[in-house]
């Protein structure tokens, strides 16, 4: 069998590929082990149309996704909610084509897949990421403004205007937390540092600028070098890089590596 051992994966393996090990309370699953698991995300990825798109073979697909699984799934797997991550993963499969809300699935353990995991911190403890926390209850990363690390949290939706210091406050899309209060977000040309521009603005100086102000995203076709770029948050290409809606799986396709 093929090894592939993606970078965008690799993050995951410093917090342990435990690989058969159940979580607590899943004896009843039938997804009772990481390794029951990943044998059936390999059956929900590699479809009928992603292998032919990637001109591979089922038995391949199979035996290489099993292996992305396992490093995608840190230590702290639970069954509870795996039907619903693995249901994720077969839609974001089903075209063999995927936007960045299903890369983020397949990726990133986004979406549906975020209550897969109990990364061991609860409430108030530190995290960098929400796998670090206990996600199958609900806990996510909670990172205030200028923060480098956050706190495991149950996130409150806080609206415009009102404070978001407490430590499980995240404000509402239109606005952002500026330290004390939800604030609205800042109009193209405003300057700005961080995550604070308005839908379909970003954080960036612009050509011929030197000051960082709100710029508009780049749309379908237009060159990018990172996903943050886009406004379909998707930078595709080997060298040129442009903006694209999704990811369309192709033999070039880097994704298929571990599709075959």
């Amino acid at each position: 069998m093929k090894r592939y051992f993606l970078p965008l994966f690799s993050v995951f393996c410093s917090f342990g590929c435990t690989g058969a090990q159940p979580g607590p309370g899943t004896e009843e699953s039938k997804f009772k082990t990481e390794s029951a698991f990943c044998a059936e995300w390999a059956k929900a990825a590699c479809n009928e149309d992603v292998v032919t798109a990637c001109n591979g073979t089922r038995s391949g697909c199979l035996g290489s996704q099993e292996e992305v699984c396992r490093v995608v799934v840190p230590s702290g797997y639970q069954s509870k909610f795996a039907e619903d991550c693995l249901e994720a993963v077969s839609d974001a499969y089903d075209d063999a084509r995927l936007s960045a809300e299903e890369l983020d699935v397949v990726l990133n353990l986004g979406g549906a897949c975020k209550t897969l995991i109990n990364g061991g911190q609860d409430e108030g403890g530190n995290c960098v990421r929400s796998t670090d926390c206990d996600g199958v209850n609900g806990f996510e990363c909670v990172v205030k403004p200028g923060q480098s690390l956050g706190t495991c949290q149950i996130p409150v939706e806080v609206d415009g205007g009102r404070r978001c210091s407490t430590a499980e406050s995240v404000c509402q899309s239109d606005f952002y937390c500026d330290g004390t209060i939800c604030a609205e977000r800042l109009l193209e040309a405003e300057s700005c540092s961080g995550d604070v521009c308005s839908a379909g603005l970003r954080c960036a100086v612009a050509t011929g600028d030197v000051e960082t102000t709100c710029i508009a995203l780049s749309g379908n076709g237009d060159s990018c070098t990172v996903n943050e770029e886009c406004e379909s948050h998707v930078c595709i290409g080997a060298t040129n890089k442009v903006c694209a809606s999704n990811v369309v799986l192709t033999v070039e396709s880097s994704l298929c590596d571990a599709l075959r």
